[in-house]
């Protein structure tokens, strides 16, 4: 019981702390924000917007990768949860670097035993796993990223 109630208080402690630097991040013009503490790192990056394209409301999240230095950054779609749950792999794993085809499978909500199917909204390259199998995720939470060449 002691280790769970210790689990919810760094959760919640985490929480506090995140929550604010979001709000702000969310409010900005920002497209990169990282916090690098002794025992604790965070970094969000989101695309830039495009011209007309509003600061919230129903786009879906979506980032600007640079992985390589000097490399113009392609534009990369997040995959987000549709729903709360447990998430998991679907075989073959896909692994950041792999080449995936539209409408494939990459894993799989499950939500009161169903299981629910994420897949790749377009051909391109996973860029980014969000997530690993056995994960406990949110809704809009993101769980994959995917370059897309234009």
């Amino acid at each position: 019981m002691q280790s769970e109630d210790k689990e919810t208080d760094v959760r919640g402690e985490i929480e506090r702390l995140v929550r604010p630097l979001l709000h702000a991040f969310d409010e900005s013009d920002l497209v990169r924000l990282a916090v690098d503490e002794e025992e604790f790192a965070l970094e969000v990056v989101r695309r830039q917007r495009q011209r007309g394209e509003p600061a919230h409301g129903a786009a879906p999240p979506s980032a600007e990768t640079d992985r390589a230095a000097g490399a113009p950054a392609l534009p990369m779609d997040v995959v987000p949860a549709d729903m709360v749950g447990v998430f998991h792999v679907s075989p073959p794993a896909a692994a950041a670097g792999d080449r995936v085809e539209e409408s494939r499978e990459l894993g799989y909500v499950e939500a009161l035993g169903i299981r629910n199917p994420v897949r790749a909204p377009r051909a391109g390259t996973l860029a980014v796993v969000f997530v690993e199998d056995g994960d406990p995720v949110d809704y809009g939470q993101p769980l994959f990223g995917i370059e897309v060449a234009s």
